[in-house]
């Protein structure tokens, strides 16, 4: 159960600085790119 509330808090702090770490990571031009393909990940982990 403590590993399973480790990984979560984990999880959550990745989740929530995510979209910071890309916009600082790509240039301007490919922000919607790598968000849409960021975003597309994420739910296709939820679906799984």
């Amino acid at each position: 159960m403590a590993a399973r509330i480790l990984q979560a808090l984990g999880a959550s702090m990745t989740m929530a600085t995510n979209f910071g770490i890309i916009t600082q990571i790509f240039p301007p031009e490919r922000h919607g790119t790598a968000l849409g393909v960021n975003s597309a990940f994420v739910q296709l982990g939820s679906i799984a």
